[in-house]
């Protein structure tokens, strides 16, 4: 029945085994000695033929952001926390379990006009369970209104942080809080006899970061605090062959105070100063940023040797990967 409509009650998880059979793939056990998840979902490949065949896929729970649900043979139960244009306020971040548990007739009730959670309390019972089960299953709890409240960072009250080559796509989460922060960023590389150039360090993309890279043989760090506002420091010298250590200091004028925290936790401050750069130690560039910007986390991340995600300079395109070697990067919050 090619073009015909399928009603089975399907999940995104489903696309992987469809895949996986069609092109006639095992979906692995082990890879590289790891033993792996099993895959989640149902193939839909049995609808191919069969559009009335019933559904292979009858139990999947939902949860963002302490919204909680859960699909079950024709039923649906779940409990709201926060509409999404509630994000930030009191209510929000009030905790879960404010709102009372709903259940719908799926089969009979598509659209969910009609609650039966106080008609059919035994049923909500038994659905509320297997969200339960499959949200320990799935280790969905703790349960959180703010992504990433409350859980463990690698980051906290550390000030140094070394990184080698390669290190790519560390989210804001794991990764030290530069923003408007006093701070030095030292890196050892290599430069080949026919000059490097490219990315040594960077965090963010377009729309916030900073990078600290090599072009035309000049060590530069630009600054973007939210296009199209960008500061940059370039050397007056170009880098010598063979091993070099490069940096940038900056100082901020003030302590910065956070102004609001929005939903990854991080501060949003834009807080100015006095910033330079040193090559084997000798000052090479010097004057004051109006804004060293927050990192636009929720997207974005530190890349060693390389700048992944969008560019935070327009000097270059991604991932304009260092030429020379990058032995380590290590960065100081002072």
């Amino acid at each position: 029945m090619p073009g015909g409509l399928r009603s089975q009650f399907t999940h995104v998880t489903d696309i992987a085994p469809t895949i996986y059979e069609v092109t006639g793939i095992r979906f692995p056990d082990v890879v590289n000695d790891a033993k792996q998840i099993p895959l989640e979902g149902k193939s839909l490949v049995y609808t191919f033929d069969s559009p009335d065949a019933p559904s292979h896929h009858n139990l999947q729970y939902f949860e963002m952001v302490g919204n909680r649900g859960i699909y079950k043979d024709g039923w649906w139960a779940g409990a709201r926390h926060a509409l999404p244009w509630e994000i930030g306020t009191i209510g929000y971040l009030a905790p879960i379990g404010q709102h009372p548990w709903e259940l719908y007739d799926l089969d009979h009730d598509f659209s969910q006009a009609h609650d039966l959670a106080t008609k059919y309390p035994e049923k909500l019972r038994e659905l509320r369970d297997a969200f339960d089960s499959e949200a320990r299953r799935n280790n969905v709890y703790p349960l959180l209104p703010i992504p990433g409240q409350g859980r463990p960072s690698p980051a906290a009250g550390k000030t140094t942080f070394v990184y080698r080559d390669g290190v790519t796509r560390l989210p804001a989460g794991v990764t030290p809080n530069l923003s408007g922060r006093s701070q030095r960023i030292v890196a050892d590389i290599e430069v080949p006899a026919a000059g490097a150039t490219g990315v040594i360090v960077a965090q963010g993309g377009r729309y916030g970061g900073f990078s600290l890279y090599v072009k035309d043989g000049k060590l530069i760090y630009e600054a973007n605090a939210f296009t199209p506002l960008h500061e940059k420091l370039v050397s007056s010298e170009a880098l010598p062959q063979g091993k070099v250590e490069v940096a940038f200091e900056f100082t901020a004028d003030n302590t910065p105070h956070p102004t609001e925290v929005g939903i990854t936790g991080a501060a949003s401050s834009t807080a100015g100063g006095a910033a330079k750069l040193t090559i084997n130690g000798k000052q090479v560039a010097d004057g004051h940023f109006a804004h060293l910007s927050p990192v636009n986390s929720g997207t974005e991340t530190l890349d060693v040797g390389s700048d992944t995600g969008s560019p935070v300079s327009p000097d270059y395109q991604t991932p304009d990967n260092f030429t020379g070697k990058i032995e380590t990067v290590t960065i100081n919050l002072l």
